[in-house]
């Protein structure tokens, strides 16, 4: 089957031996000025190069070594060379747009969860220490988004190929903002404890025993995610007094927790007391 298959695209590709040369010819040799240009111009030839039987799974020269009858092949070799080059600037425009998709698409996670917690609705159904877990979740994401791309010894070389090649590629700026963008979640956590803080605070010394546990849970996952993004995103990106707030709530509670025998054990209460 496979076979037959290839068979009937190899007849394809001959009859069409104009248009695949002129394809290749012109992704081998179009000048690409930016992302956005990178972007449209994938679209375009992800489509050409599907209707005219070009896989992305297989180098376009190799391809071409359709075998002629009686000897040699349809495809001269600098006419494989060719669609060899093509092939290789096709998918290092393929790399370029799909990082930047990708570092781009974690920007707006973060903010379409801290959106939707920070809405009416959108935070209601989970406890505060629960939304902060979310958090420090998507901010372990964006680590490993980060250790992908930006880290990986794959993409290093080929973001020398995209220089050498004419690709535009904006992994270090997009990845920039990525770190930047996580600041969002750091406002967001900072918010949360200090809301914990001031309902504790306004508890009677006899239910503030009730909730001391629960807000210590909160603070002090709160304090892990904003020294996280501190460390992520940067010198002064993260203000320094949320953490000292945090720090010094974390200290006002383990304070009131020794003075009431209740030990430093942060275990949650439910929120609903």
């Amino acid at each position: 089957m496979r076979i037959a298959l290839r068979r009937k695209t190899d007849v394809k590709l001959v009859e069409r031996r104009e248009e695949v040369m002129a394809f290749v010819q012109r992704v081998a040799a179009v000048e690409v000025a930016n992302m956005s240009d990178v972007v449209e111009l994938l679209a375009k030839v992800d489509a050409e190069a599907d209707a005219l039987c070009l896989e992305s799974t297989e180098d376009w020269g190799e391809r071409l070594a359709i075998k002629r009858k009686g000897g040699g092949h349809h495809f001269d070799d600098d006419e494989r060379a060719t669609a060899s080059r093509a092939y290789c600037r096709a998918s290092l425009l393929h790399s370029s747009a799909t990082w930047h998709a990708r570092l781009v698409d974690g920007q707006g996670q973060i903010k379409r969860l801290v959106d939707g917690f920070r809405s009416a609705t959108g935070g209601t159904a989970l406890s505060r220490r629960a939304t902060i877990e979310r958090c420090t979740s998507h901010l372990t994401s964006v680590h490993k988004t980060l250790a992908d791309i930006v880290q990986s010894d794959h993409v290093i070389a080929s973001l020398k190929a995209m220089a050498s090649n004419g690709i535009p590629q904006s992994v270090h700026s997009d990845a920039e903002a990525l770190r930047i963008s996580t600041v969002a979640l750091a406002e967001y956590v900072h918010d949360q404890a200090a809301k914990e803080l001031a309902g504790f605070r306004s508890e009677t010394k006899m239910t503030q025993r009730f909730r001391a546990n629960q807000a210590a849970a909160v603070c002090v996952a709160a304090g892990e995610l904003l020294r996280g993004v501190a460390s992520l995103a940067g010198e002064g990106a993260v203000p320094a007094h949320f953490v000292e707030q945090v720090a010094g709530g974390i200290s006002e509670l383990e304070a009131f927790l020794a003075e009431n025998d209740r030990g430093s054990d942060f275990d949650e209460i439910d929120d609903e007391i």
